[in-house]
């Protein structure tokens, strides 16, 4: 999956506000840790491996969030909110057992949870039961039916299994009861998605106005543009993106190479407007140059060196 060149600026300002925040709980945990042995300041101790074990969740260092979760709860085995946090790291690193051991304690002191049920049945799918998962949701929302992300999640596991039926149900159930947002936009185009039905593109689109930039979108997008479409599939997205604001330049890439690729002469004006808006024309040099027809094939090095020349007067 392709990441967009404006992710990097984030995760960089991720990685300091973790190391800020760890320094500072660990001074914290270093001050208190050393001299406490009861009561509140254990708990003190406690929140403050949590709170680190968050950044490092946030941050996706899974395994460092669950060794702070681990020592929070030795701190304090009250500490639920970091029991919770624990089994969720359990199910992201592959620990499905301990997940669930984990969340049968927590339900088993507060067994209508909705939010722990709704994980607890997420770890039974990953862990490679889908049914006994899509079973538990479905139990779940004959008695919650207004939970949204539970239903998102037995929407995810029927596409999952191929399950379209099951899932258009929920999709519907969601558009006709729910303020829309950019999962349930999203699902609806993996449902058409994983039909090979064109219709993905639209709702791609639709999520992406939600949440501009958004890389799982942008990827399906992309993988939309390098099937066979014609020339009046691929312009018709092109004109959806650019009329929502939403082209950006590895999109357009992909958008002039679909066209190049079946022989429109326009890709090039869509390749210019990538290199215009600030995609990498040294990537451009890695392109597969066998998916173009000869006569494009002699063009797109012109066009090369013509875009060398011009960036490097």
């Amino acid at each position: 999956m392709k990441k967009m060149p404006h992710l990097k600026e984030s995760q960089s300002k991720g990685r300091l506000i973790l190391l800020f925040t760890v320094v500072l709980m660990l001074s914290i945990i270093l001050v208190l840790g050393t001299s406490c042995s009861t009561g509140p300041e254990q708990n003190i101790v406690s929140d403050a491996y949590y709170n680190v074990g968050n950044s490092a969740f946030s941050a996706g260092n899974y395994k460092q969030a669950e060794e702070y979760y681990i020592t929070a709860i030795s701190y304090n085995p009250d500490n639920r909110s970091a029991s919770y946090n624990l089994a969720l790291t359990y199910t992201l690193n592959g620990k499905f057992l301990e997940a669930e051991n984990l969340f049968l304690q927590l339900l088993a002191d507060d067994p209508d949870n909705i939010i722990v049920l709704n994980s607890a049945a997420w770890n039974i799918y990953k862990s490679g039961n889908p049914e006994k998962a899509l079973e538990d949701y479905e139990s779940i929302l004959r008695i919650t039916p207004a939970y949204d992300e539970l239903r998102l999640n037995c929407i995810r596991v029927s596409l999952g299994i191929g399950d379209f039926a099951r899932a258009d149900y929920h999709l519907g159930y969601l558009f006709d009861n729910s303020t829309l947002n950019f999962d349930m936009l999203f699902l609806r185009g993996e449902f058409f998605f994983h039909q090979n039905d064109d219709e993905a593109g639209d709702w791609y689109i639709s999520a992406l106005e939600k949440d501009s930039g958004n890389i799982d979108a942008e990827s399906r997008i992309e993988e939309i543009l390098q099937s066979e479409l014609t020339e009046k599939s691929i312009l018709k997205l092109y004109t959806k993106l650019n009329n929502a604001g939403l082209l950006s330049p590895d999109l357009l890439y992909e958008i002039s190479l679909r066209l190049l690729s079946i022989g429109e002469i326009s890709g090039f004006t869509y390749l210019r407007e990538a290199v215009l808006l600030g995609f990498d024309i040294t990537q451009i040099m890695r392109t597969d140059f066998e998916i173009l027809p000869e006569p494009i094939y002699n063009e797109f090095l012109e066009f090369l060196i013509d875009e060398f020349a011009r960036k490097f007067q």
